[in-house]
């Protein structure tokens, strides 16, 4: 048997899914509004796109483990509203020459001809090899005739042969993008000098492509960077990227690899990129990517986890039989040369149990569901507060300063951290917190998203919130779980409303 006829068919991967779909009735981690890998791993969202008003949802998908498969393959949700979805067989499988160890990230874009997507096929030949400078192919793929639920042909594009000479073999996570009946693709890559760098390819017809500039500083800045994209919600156009190998610097870039945006100017005619920004500076997001929806929303979704974070801080449900999720859907917008992110608004539709309260300073405690969203506007004369969600998380701000903690709270908080300790950022005047809290994740979207903090956590059995030292309105609505069937109509996960 050869290497590319050893992926796992749709019939077997049904088979894991429904085996762990038996264990996950009683898992008080799986979430309820976020999308999950049904078995094993998730990691990058792949494809995102909307196409005649539906939405695909693609991600790294590895059902046979709870890590990165040496086969692997692009997972399929789709959704016309954001609350009612369809899971699909996968899309795309390890199954050629030139992918046989990996369907690697990349993009869908709609075409009057149907859905397409880019991605980068991972080689991996046997040998004493460095995988950097030998023995490993990235080639960018083309895969087309999209019926709905797979792409049935598949072409390589490119191959390292046609990227630049001064790049290693980590050449990949191709975004496809058209302006002005121009396509564009940026890919991520890493330079022999082991410093990072993003490609900017142009085409007239998507196929046939031309490099066109190299995006990077003229300083160090990590070596590699990787998931590219651009994003231009406002007047101006932004590089998001996943850079690897940055240092701490005080409160910012502590995690073990970064995302974060960076403004491009003149895109195209000799970029200028700006400074880099965190796109989140909480512990757990990673590998972003954005799609320009039917009414023109710039709608990003990430990677609710981050690789290689032990001995550092885990992830629990790996004795569960799965791994990781994807953020919320957010909307990018651009506020004085800045990006924000807010939360989708049909998420407001899963709101169930509403409850307002006026908080007057006192310490109060509330009782949450496991899943439920929090609208907090302290008044103007708060300089501090803090905010203990499910006796798992502490949330705290003084004198500007927001902080998302799992170290001040006793065991309890440790152990839903599981080994995650604290993250700040500078923000300024705390206006606005509106909290998502789902079984095992939580987003904090600070002063209308100019900051966001995304962790995943682990909580026990506490189902409360306790405010301390705040004034201010304080709006909680429960919410209720995605809806999401198999395309025969079978849920696929146990039924939990509120």
């Amino acid at each position: 048997m050869t290497e590319q006829e050893k992926s796992l068919s749709a019939e077997e991967i049904r088979k894991l899914e429904e085996k762990t779909a038996k264990k996950a009735a009683g898992d008080d981690w799986r979430l309820r509004f976020h999308l999950m890998p049904p078995t094993g791993w998730l990691n990058d969202p792949n494809g995102l796109s909307e196409d005649k008003g539906t939405n695909h949802i693609f991600f790294q998908y590895n059902p046979a483990d709870i890590k990165p498969g040496k086969k692997n393959y692009w997972g399929h949700y789709r959704t016309r509203d954001f609350v009612n979805y369809e899971y699909l067989p996968p899309a795309l499988a390890s199954d050629q020459a030139f992918d046989s160890s990996g369907v690697y990230s990349g993009s869908a874009i709609s075409t009057p001809d149907g859905l397409k997507a880019y991605y980068t096929g991972n080689v991996k030949h046997p040998g004493d090899h460095d995988y950097t400078h030998t023995g490993r192919e990235h080639n960018t793929v083309l895969a087309e005739d999209f019926d709905g639920t797979h792409f049935k042909t598949k072409r390589v594009l490119m191959t390292n042969d046609d990227y630049p000479s001064d790049v290693t073999l980590h050449v990949r996570d191709p975004k496809v993008f058209r302006r002005d009946g121009i396509w564009y693709m940026v890919l991520g890559a890493r330079r022999n000098d082991d410093t990072g760098e993003v490609l900017l390819y142009q085409s007239d017809n998507g196929e046939n492509w031309e490099l066109d500039e190299i995006l990077r500083y003229d300083h160090d800045f990590g070596y590699m960077w990787e998931c590219p994209d651009i994003v231009s919600p406002g007047e101006d156009d932004f590089l998001v990227f996943s850079p690897q190998g940055i240092e701490a610097d005080g409160d910012r870039f502590n995690n073990v690899y970064q995302t974060g945006w960076a403004k491009a100017e003149n895109l195209g005619n000799h970029t200028k990129l700006g400074a880099f920004h965190e796109l989140d500076r909480g512990f757990d997001l990673y590998a972003p990517q954005s799609y320009v929806d039917e009414d023109g929303r710039t709608i990003l979704i990430g990677w609710m986890g981050l690789p290689d974070t032990e001995p550092e801080y885990g992830y629990p449900t790996k004795d569960r039989g799965w791994m990781h999720a994807l953020t919320m859907p957010r909307v990018l917008s651009e506020k004085n040369g800045r990006l924000y992110q807010t939360p989708l608004p049909e998420l407001m539709n899963l709101r169930a149990r509403h409850m307002s309260e006026q908080l007057d300073g006192a310490e109060k405690t509330f009782p949450v569901s496991e899943a439920f969203e929090i609208w907090l506007t302290p008044d103007k004369s708060d300089t501090e507060g803090k905010l203990t969600i499910r006796g798992g998380c502490v949330l705290s701000w003084k004198d500007g300063r927001f902080t998302m903690s799992f170290e001040n709270a006793g065991d309890d908080v440790k152990r839903a951290g599981a080994g995650r300790g604290t993250r700040s950022a500078k923000v300024g005047d705390v206006q606005e917190v509106r909290i998502f809290c789902d079984s095992s994740s939580l987003e904090v979207f600070v002063n209308g998203g100019e900051y966001v903090f995304t962790t995943r956590f682990f909580p026990g059995s506490d189902m409360t919130v306790k405010a301390e030292g705040i004034t201010g309105e304080m709006n909680v609505w429960d919410l209720n779980a995605f809806h999401i069937d198999r395309e025969d109509g079978t849920p696929l996960y146990p039924k939990k409303t509120v």
